[in-house]
C-alpha cells in the first residue's frame, strides 16, 4: 500500500492565528475567492496553526508555489 504523500511547503515557524484548533470550513480541492479577487484552491488545513495551504488558479497547466494563508483572507461561503 503506497503511503499518503507529504505536503512541499516550507516549515518555517508560523504563528498560530486566531483560527487555530478550529476545524475547517473547506474540503481540499474547493475552489474559493481571496478578498484581494484572487482564485485559489484549498490544497490542506493545517488545523494547529489555523491556516489554510493554497494554491493560486493562474492559467490552465501552470502550477502556483503552495502557501498559507488565514482563513480571514478567504471570502465567507454565500
Amino acid at each position: 500500500m503506497e503511503k499518503p504523500r507529504k505536503i512541499g511547503i516550507p516549515q518555517e515557524s508560523v504563528e498560530s492565528t486566531e483560527y487555530a484548533g478550529r476545524e475547517a470550513e473547506y474540503e481540499p480541492r474547493t475552489v474559493v475567492e481571496t478578498t484581494d479577487g484572487e482564485r485559489i484552491v484549498i490544497v490542506d488545513y493545517l488545523k494547529e496553526q489555523g491556516l489554510y495551504v493554497v494554491s493560486k488558479i493562474d492559467k490552465p497547466d501552470v502550477k502556483s508555489s503552495l502557501f498559507r494563508i488565514s482563513p480571514s483572507k478567504i471570502k465567507p461561503k454565500e
